[in-house]
């Protein structure tokens, strides 16, 4: 499962805070319309903060290289 928040642009410095505290790593910062579009599933995900829709996602620069 990829490690990723999502936020509206407002509340992007919060996000980031709270990624670095749940999964201790520094996260990738992409903007929806810059996203792949295999990864537009979550295009209607909402910001954890204030519920608009989220335009900004931070998630994990790792690979996962299990092999579960």
């Amino acid at each position: 499962m990829e490690k990723m928040l999502a936020s509206c642009q407002s509340h992007l410095e919060q996000i980031l805070d709270d990624f670095v505290d749940e999964f201790e790593e520094a996260p990738d910062v992409v903007r929806l319309e810059d996203m792949p579009a295999e990864e537009n599933e979550v295009i209607e995900a909402t910001c954890r903060y204030c519920g608009r829709k989220a335009i900004v996602f931070v998630k994990s620069c790792r690979k996962n290289y299990s092999d579960g």
